[in-house]
C-alpha cells in the first residue's frame, strides 16, 4: 500500500513539474474541432481518455471471465450432485447384497 501511495505521489509531482516547465499553449485539432490549450492540459486529457479506454477494455475481459466462472461453478455443482447420487446408489446396492448374503439360510 505504501509503495502504491509513494509512486502515485511521485507521478503527481512529476506532472506538476512538467506543467510548470511547459506553460506554452498548443493548438489541438481533432476532426473538425480545434482549440488552443496548455500543453500539460492537452496531455492530461489524452492520458485520462487513454486510461478510461483501458478500463473499458479491461472491464470487458473481467465480465467475460466472471460469466465463465459462474458457468463453470454451476457445472461443478451439477457434477458433485451426480457423484453424490451415484455414491448413494452404490451404497444401497452394497447394503442389498449384504442383506442377501445374510438372508441365505442353509438347507437342512
Amino acid at each position: 500500500m505504501f509503495v502504491l501511495i509513494f509512486f502515485s505521489l511521485a507521478i503527481v509531482v512529476l506532472a506538476v513539474i512538467f506543467a510548470v516547465q511547459n506553460p506554452n499553449v498548443v493548438q489541438v485539432s481533432f476532426l473538425a474541432w480545434e482549440t488552443n490549450a496548455p500543453l500539460a492540459l492537452a496531455l492530461l486529457v489524452a492520458f485520462i481518455l487513454g486510461f478510461i479506454l483501458g478500463l473499458l477494455i479491461l472491464a470487458s475481459g473481467l465480465i467475460k471471465r466472471g460469466l465463465l466462472a459462474s458457468k463453470l461453478g454451476k457445472r461443478v455443482k451439477e457434477l458433485e450432485e451426480a457423484l453424490e447420487k451415484k455414491e448413494r446408489k452404490e451404497e444401497e446396492e452394497q447394503k442389498k447384497e449384504q442383506e442377501e448374503k445374510t438372508d441365505v439360510s442353509p438347507i437342512s
